[in-house]
């Protein structure tokens, strides 16, 4: 099996696994169907977290600094942290945003930067892939990117710089 279609059905096991990657329209139409909570589905307060570990398969870590700790359901994913999954292992993560993260087995990916402004929906997300693959599923941040503006999700590999405006890539950087 190659390694999109390895991608594929991690992500399709993730999904069913409750890591449910929502549309933009999807994720606007919830929005505004409960306008009072809107902020609580697509923000956790409190912790400075930039996003959550929705599901996690095999043995994967966060690393940052010289700290590592086990990705566990519901943990937090901060700017600068680094995902690595082990030969065997995917894991999903929802940034505030509605973006969904899913990252493949043996690979290594950090949270570079990532702001997110929810009352104006603007903000930058930037993922370094150091080995691996992974898929992302944009959210509310590429909703607000007017089409001559330049793109606001990045994805850079060692050998290049991908700027998403769609809604859902795949990067391999074992290639």
């Amino acid at each position: 099996m190659n390694r999109y279609a390895i991608l594929f059905s991690a992500a399709l096991a993730l999904a069913v696994a409750g890591a449910r990657a929502q549309t933009v329209a999807e994720a606007a139409s919830d929005a505004a169907a409960d306008a009072p909570n809107a902020q609580a589905l697509l923000v956790v307060p409190g912790d400075g977290r930039q996003g959550t570990v929705k599901a996690v398969r095999g043995e994967v870590t966060l690393v940052s600094g010289q700290t590592r700790r086990a990705a566990v359901e519901g943990g937090a994913v901060r700017q600068s942290d680094r995902i690595v999954t082990g030969a065997a292992s995917t894991v999903s993560i929802a940034l505030r945003d509605g973006t969904v993260v899913f990252v493949s087995p043996n690979s290594a990916v950090e949270l570079a930067l990532y702001r997110f402004e929810p009352a104006s929906e603007d903000g930058n997300v930037v993922l370094s892939l150091l080995k691996g693959s992974l898929r992302v599923v944009t959210g509310l941040i590429t909703r607000a990117t007017p089409e001559n503006a330049p793109a606001k999700v990045k994805v850079t590999t060692p050998t290049a710089v991908i700027g998403v405006r769609g809604t859902d890539v795949v990067v391999d950087a074992n290639s």
